[in-house]
């Protein structure tokens, strides 16, 4: 109730006061602010969070295209559930000694399988390593080209990372999600 949002002379000098002294709800006094002064302030204080939340290290190398090293191990593990499937189809009409040879193979190709699950299951970890990388490099982008974007890029951005922003005679303090 208390806080005016109020034109100054120049069209851009617009700013925030509290004017709870005058209507006794309040009796500190209390600066007035410039809309200017706290969309700065925040701009300043969301830049140096999100720059804080990257790895500038880990981005400088762009995460390399793992995708096709799993799609290989997906076919490889394919082709060898099919061999599988193929020797088991083999046990039916086979003889004692047949079945002593599909068994060791059936253990040898399983040993394999196994392997490329590990394989597989390592590179999606890698997979998603590779994906905060590239989250790190679209905040670095973020900050070096805050200057560039427009209005709603810029609102965009920040509704996205702020909670809440509040302001008193000591500053302009952000909270972020």
């Amino acid at each position: 109730k208390a806080i005016y949002a109020t034109q100054g002379a120049a069209r851009r000098n617009i700013y925030i006061s509290c004017r709870g002294r005058t209507e006794h709800i309040c009796y500190q006094r209390t600066r007035p602010y410039r809309i200017i002064e706290i969309e700065d302030a925040v701009a300043e204080d969301m830049l140096a969070y999100i720059g804080s939340k990257c790895d500038v290290k880990a981005s400088v190398e762009a995460p390399r295209g793992s995708s096709s090293g799993l799609n290989l191990l997906k076919i490889e593990l394919t082709k060898i559930e099919e061999q599988i499937k193929n020797l088991l189809n083999m046990v039916a009409n086979g003889n004692p000694v047949t079945h002593e040879y599909v068994n060791r193979t059936i253990a040898a190709l399983d040993a394999k399988k196994k392997k490329n699950m590990q394989k597989i299951a390592a590179l999606k970890v890698e997979t998603k390593s590779a994906a905060d990388k590239w989250n790190d490099i679209t905040m670095l982008k973020i900050i070096s080209d805050w200057d560039k974007m427009d209005v709603s890029g810029k609102k965009k951005i920040a509704k996205t990372a702020i909670d809440y922003v509040s302001i008193d005679n000591d500053g302009v303090f952000v909270k972020y999600n």
